[in-house]
């Protein structure tokens, strides 16, 4: 079993820990947010030079087209429905798929900012 200074000492690791991610996800979107700016820079110049690929001394640059199916609503879900049955019974349905899907839970540690103050047991 630990001791109490060895939690307090978890306790400072993790809050120590917890500044640090913070501040490195900052920077890290930052930098995936100008990569995209220059992505699309990119993309453009390509499309408009019909050129494709691009050999770099980092690897090559290739354009290429994805596709993905939009997520799936309750209003999608009703939507569809409807075209084959009536609003009464597409609804029922709809509220059934929704109240009735399964939930998945875990449990983490957060940090939140502000309140001090001691623990707290359940």
């Amino acid at each position: 079993m630990a001791t109490r200074d060895q939690f307090k000492d978890w306790v400072k690791e993790f809050v120590e820990l917890d500044t640090e991610i913070k501040a490195s996800n900052k920077a890290l979107n930052g930098l995936k947010k100008q990569k995209v700016q220059l992505a699309s820079s990119i993309l453009d110049w390509m499309q408009s030079n019909n050129i494709a690929r691009v050999n770099t001394a980092g690897g090559i640059l290739q354009r290429e087209l994805s596709t993905r199916s939009e997520s799936i609503s309750a209003v999608y879900v009703q939507t569809k429905l409807l075209e084959y049955m009536a609003e009464e019974e597409a609804s029922e349905i709809t509220k059934k798929l929704w109240s009735e899907r399964n939930l998945n839970e875990s449990e983490r540690l957060s940090l939140k900012k502000g309140g001090g103050g001691g623990a707290t047991a359940s």
